[in-house]
């Protein structure tokens, strides 16, 4: 670009030589073009800029008037961002966030993180739309109920992490909410499981970690969540030694709108004994033995098992990871509130000064 910015306008020769007025207006347009490549280059130690490609969009100016002299410095507000700018600046916030999370968090927390997920979105009401996935389990008065007893060292660990984001935060860029926090943790430490199955089952580790990644279920999530500033109704969440036809008649229950069950033919509850038979097991300490427990208890559980455990059985365990990490997102947003700006932030452009 520097060579042909550097160069004058290219002029037609021969029979077809063109007239001074459209060579002075292609001249023109090549120097917009070029200034603009300039500033680009000029901004591109601006992570805003190089991460949204912004400084050459922005200059997108009409093509008309003589090129500008110089440029000024303008900020893009959020209500001026694009679709595929929100979703640029969602997803380098989601990475950083996740990074963050995976230097303190291994494959050995995932029954406590998914606990905790599953405590702060089961306390939600459908009758009452109270409740659900909204951080409010940190809060002292809901930490401490008996059923997220064991629960504090882990939000704990997860407070250092989330300072360490927010610590990084882009200027303007507000600091990543508690059930956001919640949910990306127990996100990291599954997938960071389920890596870690697929290593195991390979003939060796670089095999394994090569198939991890490409054959991985990762898990898809919105983010934006806002925190709740009171504690939810006691008496919603299970315990972990909550006995199974508790367990059982707590899921059947949970997210079931009221009078769902009326009419010929009613939909089944969302947390189904399907779901049940994804989740429980993922929260206690020794998830085999409460797989059969539970196919003990019941044989509506049977067919769940057998079709898992075969999936399992395979180095990509696609059926189960894949089902599990639709659960997953359903129990993510389970009563959530989410904020539409959440996490984006004005961001610098380049743009023409206008003569």
């Amino acid at each position: 670009m520097a060579s042909v910015c550097a160069a004058r306008a290219p002029v037609a020769v021969g029979p077809f030589k063109a007239s001074s007025s459209a060579r002075a207006g292609r001249a023109q347009r090549l120097q917009l073009v070029c200034s603009a490549a300039r500033e680009q280059h000029a901004a591109a130690g601006d992570r805003r800029a190089v991460l949204l490609g912004l400084a050459g969009a922005v200059v997108a100016a009409p093509l008309v008037g003589a090129a500008p002299a110089s440029a000024g410095e303008q900020y893009l507000p959020v209500s001026s961002l694009t679709i595929l700018q929100r979703k640029a600046i969602l997803a380098d916030f989601q990475a950083r966030a996740e990074a963050a999370l995976a230097q303190e968090l291994t494959a050995a927390d995932a029954g406590v993180a998914l606990r905790l997920l599953l405590n702060d979105a089961g306390t939600y009401d459908a009758a009452t739309k109270t409740g659900g996935c909204d951080g409010s389990i940190v809060l002292p008065e809901e930490l401490n109920r008996p059923e997220n007893k064991g629960l504090a060292p882990f939000v704990d660990r997860l407070r250092k992490v989330k300072d360490a984001i927010d610590a990084r935060a882009e200027q303007g860029q507000g600091p990543i909410s508690w059930a956001d926090t919640i949910v990306l943790a127990a996100k990291v430490a599954l997938e960071k499981a389920w890596r870690q199955d697929k290593i195991d089952k390979a003939a060796d580790a670089e095999k394994g970690a090569f198939l991890a990644e490409s054959f991985g279920n990762p898990i898809f999530l919105k983010l934006g969540r806002k925190d709740a500033t009171e504690p939810a109704p006691a008496g919603r969440a299970l315990a972990p030694d909550a006995s199974l036809q508790e367990m059982q008649q707590y899921f059947n229950k949970l997210g079931v709108k009221p009078n769902a069950s009326s009419g010929p033919f009613p939909p089944k509850a969302p947390f189904w004994e399907r779901q049940q038979f994804l989740l429980w097991p993922a929260t206690q300490a020794d998830p085999a033995a409460t797989e059969a427990a539970m196919v003990a208890y019941s044989a509506d559980y049977a067919p769940w098992k057998q079709q898992y455990d075969k999936s399992r059985t395979t180095v990509t365990r696609t059926s189960y990871e894949v089902d599990f990490g639709t659960i997953f997102a359903k129990l993510a947003d389970l009563g959530a509130k989410f904020d539409k700006d959440a996490y984006l932030f004005p961001i610098k452009a380049i743009v023409p000064e206008k003569y």
